[in-house]
């Protein structure tokens, strides 16, 4: 245990005399600051227990009626994995075996017991007390990450379908409102085509969260991540639970790692969710924060200097100061162990998330007035914020070229090829990338560029734009997909791409995008 460090202890034991021993041994370590709660029954230690927050635990092999090894299994039966060690008169091979054999950390003799030998046995428990917990957190986050891997994946072959569907539906919205303009069914055209748009953003939003970041740092638009957990916990919480954003009206930027205060805030938003059983709000915040070093040193880890401040902060059943003290703990958790819920790693990996960014978390709460915990975050380097897309405005750019449209879904090709026709370019249709590639060694002289699609039978985007870059190194593709086409962009321009167009599109942002591939 480090220097210098304050701690609490109990001691469970019937002998007032032991336990005098034990305190004054215990004080004799010049470094230690210990606070010793004794108790003389394993009855009289349970209930209090659960509720103080204790580094180690001292338990007499014999306590009355009842042997210190019935009151560790029963212990530890509960999943309380805090550091125990047995204290015993006389030593004893077969003891220490049943002392270890129901997860005991240590064993010690009380005739034996000094300063050095209580400093080596209580520094080694907690050791592998913390080790323990590391290892948990490791295995807890694989599978979450193999969780989140297998629904990102899931995601996005939904999406694709999905975005295929909606880009039929909104395109033909868009065709027919040119068709009425100016007539009654206008209004209600264009009121379907704002709902399209909404759920098409509902989809990018949840394909975000779910998509596998790197494992390095870049620059993230802290107002754009906030604004997608809240999209994600509006699907995510109960109905009856309110979600609101605190945000600056400027962005607001940090050097971090994105998926990782993406589980920060989703942890923290759950259990915020289901501390309000019957309903309240859920606020999520931001703002930018400068510490100055008194500000910075009462919060461990963290330097003066220009931090981001996160927030989430509920309206539930609050929490008393000894679940607060205990509430960071590896395993604790104050929900029942059998709903399926009570892992107690939620705000443990919050925490070691946190950490690993160099930042701190607090929680301030109160029994009925619900809770806030704040997530501080130094800011980093600075990086340029990307490129948002240019808004559409004036006529849409026209053009008299040949152009190839490679989509396997029907409607999306009929409609892509309405929307190019009714801007005066000719259209030549394939369904799959191979139909695609032998229309191409055919045309090729006359076909000006090739809008392609990613996810096809036979022969996909990919292998079907090394075909054609194989025909013809100037060929001009604009990849326009229903997958989540940024989580590969660089792959897909060094490989030849000219551009790329998620789906589902207007016909304002095909028509520019394409435009702007011919012009190049």
């Amino acid at each position: 245990m480090a220097k210098h460090q304050r701690w609490a202890a109990a001691v469970i034991d019937d002998d007032p005399a032991d336990v005098k021993l034990l305190r004054r041994h215990l004080e004799a370590v010049p470094e230690w600051q210990v606070e010793l709660l004794p108790f003389a029954t394993w009855a009289e230690a349970r209930p209090a227990l659960a509720r103080r927050a204790v580094d180690v635990i001292f338990l007499d092999y014999v306590l009355g009626s009842e042997t210190g090894l019935q009151a560790l299994e029963e212990f530890r039966a509960g999943g309380d994995e805090r550091p125990v060690i047995v204290l015993t008169g006389r030593g004893d091979e077969q003891i220490a075996a049943a002392i270890c054999r129901v997860g005991a950390d240590d064993y010690l003799v009380k005739r034996d017991l000094s300063p050095d030998l209580l400093r080596r046995a209580v520094g080694g428990a907690v050791e592998r007390y913390r080790l323990r917990g590391e290892k948990a957190l490791l295995e807890a986050e694989l599978l979450q990450s193999q969780k989140m891997e297998s629904v990102g994946a899931l995601a996005a072959g939904i999406a694709h379908d999905f975005n295929n569907m909606l880009t039929g539906l909104m395109g033909n919205l868009e065709l027919a409102a040119v068709k009425v303009r100016g007539r009654e069914v206008e209004g209600n055209l264009d009121r379907a085509l704002a709902v399209c748009q909404q759920m098409a953003a509902t989809v990018q939003h949840l394909l975000t969260f779910s998509r596998r970041e790197a494992v390095g740092r870049e620059a993230v638009n802290l107002n754009r991540l906030v604004e997608d957990m809240g999209v994600f916990l509006r699907h995510a919480v109960s109905q009856g639970v309110v979600i609101e954003l605190d945000l600056p009206p400027h962005p607001v930027s940090a050097v971090l790692n994105g998926a990782l205060i993406q589980r920060v805030l989703m942890n923290l938003g759950l259990n915020a969710g289901d501390a309000m059983p019957s309903g309240g709000t859920l606020t999520l915040g931001l703002r930018r924060e400068t510490l100055d070093a008194q500000s910075a040193y009462a919060q461990p880890g963290l330097e003066p200097g220009e931090h981001v401040c996160l927030w989430v902060r509920d309206t539930g059943v609050g929490m008393d100061e000894a679940v607060r003290r205990r509430v960071f703990e590896p395993f604790f958790t104050t929900k029942s162990r059998d709903n399926r819920k009570g892992t107690g790693l939620g705000l443990a990996v919050v925490w070691q998330n946190v950490k690993t960014h160099g930042g701190a978390v607090t929680v301030s709460s109160e029994p009925g007035q619900g809770s806030t915990f704040r997530v501080y975050l130094p800011i980093g380097r600075r990086g340029a914020e990307p490129p948002r897309p240019p808004r559409a405005s004036g006529d849409l750019p026209a053009g008299a070229e040949t152009v190839l449209v490679v989509d396997d879904d029907a409607a999306v090709r009929d409609l892509a090829a309405a929307m190019l026709q009714q801007l005066g370019y000719t259209v030549y249709l394939a369904p799959d990338g191979a139909v695609a590639v032998e229309l191409y060694r055919e045309l090729a002289p006359n076909v000006a560029a090739v809008v392609l699609d990613l996810a096809m039978p036979r022969m996909d985007g990919r292998e079907a734009l090394a075909r054609l870059k194989a025909i013809d190194p100037g060929v001009r593709v604009l990849i326009a997909s229903g997958q989540d086409v940024g989580r590969e962009a660089e792959h897909l321009l060094a490989a030849g791409a000219a551009s790329l167009l998620q789906k589902p599109f207007s016909r304002a942002s095909l028509a520019r995008q394409l435009r702007a591939v011919l012009d190049a």
